[in-house]
């Protein structure tokens, strides 16, 4: 049985600096019992691993698994899933961030709660800096 309440698993393609917002996001997280898995799925840039390894050794509850070859976004998602090892799992986007420093805890009361719902979609903001 899986010693993880929760994992939150993002997939990523070059886009360290958003990442870095992520974890920063996952750190933030009131909820300890949960890990944070990354999966790059670009085999030549090492920038994101580079960033994620720094934050690793603050931190064991974030993984990084960085793909031998490229994937493609299908099979690095699908991989990330099996990856993860909580009992529940938040999946996100590279740039994707927590806005709640609660919200980890508040997916597993819910889970804990109602054992029938197997999905939780949360509310999103989205901005973009070109609009207008």
């Amino acid at each position: 049985m899986s010693t993880v309440d929760i994992s939150v698993v993002v997939t990523t393609y070059k886009r360290p600096q958003m990442v870095q917002d992520l974890i920063l996001s996952y750190l933030w997280q009131s909820y300890a019992n949960s890990e944070l898995v990354i999966l790059d799925d670009c085999v030549e840039d090492m920038r994101t691993q580079q960033l994620v390894e720094g934050f690793m050794a603050k931190d064991a509850r974030i993984r990084f698994i960085k793909n031998p070859i490229n994937l493609g976004y299908s099979k690095n998602f699908l991989k990330s899933l099996t990856e993860a090892r909580g009992k529940y799992i938040v999946t996100l986007g590279d740039d994707d961030i927590f806005i709640h420093k609660d919200i980890l805890k508040k997916y597993v009361e819910v889970f804990e709660l109602y054992p029938q719902v197997g999905f939780i979609y949360s509310n999103i903001l989205q901005f973009n800096q070109d609009y207008e």
